[in-house]
């Protein structure tokens, strides 16, 4: 069933290497391309630098007796991928017990890293006040961005505190339980780091793509620019996870029931069916009920609720329309 959601994603992007590279998905594209062979081997190169980055953290957390868990493209890349190759990291992100947030913070500095953004035109890090710095961690799932700019490669790093984001009621989630329960894996064939387990790590994907795809306009990133809300990479990292570990349909309803998040997983699903009308069965499309989410709501910068006036597949396809309408928007709310 694979084969068909890479052959609809095909069609989706037109066959087109820009979208490609556009939607994060530029090395998977390219894997077989032998005049892009440069792309591959530094994408190759960086990876395993942070692979090898994130085994250190995780063992000097560890040793700290800090739980924690890499999240995202960290705890995929040697599960769901056949070489490091085949994605690129943006950044580390790891998960810690807000209790545990400030002794982290404090070990973070310590391996050298700082808060701010690298800017890779001035080759230094961009430092915020205190206000941004405190602001994030008060009204947001994680503190601000640390980085660091060793041997000429530059390590973003991204901690979260919360499962999801602050827009949800957390309360049924046990996060303390989560991050005991999590699973070690061996990142690179050698490296030993922490990662939820398959079914929990799914639905966490599925509510971060939810929450930068609604709430796109509140992430400081935004700022008027492409938001790129509904980065393919991310879809693509779901379904593989569904297509490798083949979830129990009720236990992943009833997990995500528990948590709050049907809609989100829901969503998730809809942007899939979408894209490719004959991966998804019949039974989890209705037990999620996948053909009333709306996948065209959002919320603007007062948390008004939007809907975009564009089909979905145009807003993968056709990055222009897309901006066009935001532009006009925001000048209707001028």
């Amino acid at each position: 069933m694979i084969n068909f959601f890479y052959k609809d994603l095909n069609t989706c992007l037109n066959n087109d290497e820009n979208l490609y590279k556009y939607h994060g998905l530029l090395n998977f594209f390219l894997l077989n391309n032998s005049t892009k062979k440069d792309i591959i081997d530094y994408s190759q190169k960086r990876n395993k630098e942070y692979i090898r980055e994130a085994n250190k953290i995780s063992n000097v957390l560890s040793d700290k007796g800090i739980k924690h868990v890499f999240l995202k493209s960290m705890s995929i890349i040697t599960d769901l991928y056949s070489s490091p190759s085949e994605k690129r990291f943006g950044d580390i992100d790891i998960l810690v017990d807000k209790s545990q947030l400030e002794i982290s913070e404090k070990i973070f500095c310590d391996l050298d890293y700082q808060y701010g953004i690298f800017d890779y035109d001035k080759k230094k890090i961009i430092i915020p006040d205190r206000k941004e710095i405190v602001s994030r961690k008060m009204f947001s799932h994680q503190t601000y961005e640390m980085c660091k700019y060793k041997n000429n490669i530059v390590y973003n790093l991204d901690i979260n505190y919360l499962f999801q984001w602050k827009e949800n009621d957390s309360s049924s989630i046990d996060l303390k339980y989560l991050l005991s329960d999590c699973t070690e894996f061996y990142a690179d064939g050698l490296l030993k780091i922490f990662r939820f387990k398959p079914l929990i790590n799914f639905i966490h994907m599925c509510c971060h793509y939810y929450n930068e795809a609604v709430f796109f306009m509140h992430n400081d990133y935004y700022i008027g620019k492409d938001p790129k809300e509904l980065k393919l990479s991310r879809i693509l990292d779901i379904v593989l996870m569904y297509e490798k570990y083949k979830f129990n349909i009720l236990e992943m309803y009833s997990v995500s029931k528990q948590f709050g998040i049907i809609d989100k997983v829901s969503y998730c699903l809809k942007i899939i069916n979408t894209i490719s009308p004959r991966y998804l069965n019949d039974k989890i499309l209705e037990k999620f009920d996948v053909l009333s989410s709306n996948v065209d709501m959002f919320y603007d910068d007062k948390f008004n609720c939007r809907v975009w006036d564009i089909p979905l597949l145009t807003r993968l396809n056709n990055p222009n329309i897309k901006m066009n309408f935001l532009k006009n928007l925001e000048i209707a709310n001028e």
